[in-house]
């Protein structure tokens, strides 16, 4: 069987980031700076931070939690928490599943 080379590991410079998840840039260098092991970047040799796609759904369940009436400090606690288990980052919290993930309408139109 041959062997295959893993597809390359898609990586973001934090303008990109910003774009792709929504907060600024400056909301980004400040999660990162106030909430230790939220984001993940590696570094160029050149320092500049390269996020991948895992950081971006962090970004993600930081708004949804948000959104969902979260301050920033529990959903930055809960999202760590989450990808330091391995973990779904939205797993065990009401009210911030992702759309079509929630539980089942309450009641269904009889015909």
């Amino acid at each position: 069987m041959p062997v295959t080379a893993a597809a390359p590991l898609t990586r973001f410079r934090i303008g990109d980031l910003a774009r792709l998840a929504g907060p600024a840039v400056s909301t980004l260098r400040t999660w990162q700076e106030r909430y230790p092991g939220l984001l993940r970047p590696a570094r160029t040799t050149g320092g500049h931070r390269l996020y991948d796609a895992t950081d971006l759904a962090a970004v993600q369940a930081m708004q949804q939690l948000a959104a969902a009436g979260h301050t920033v400090a529990a959903a930055a606690a809960h999202v760590i928490e989450q990808r330091d288990r391995g973990r779904p980052l939205l797993e065990g919290v009401v009210g911030a599943e992702p759309p079509g993930h929630g539980a089942a309408p309450a009641e269904r139109a009889h015909t």
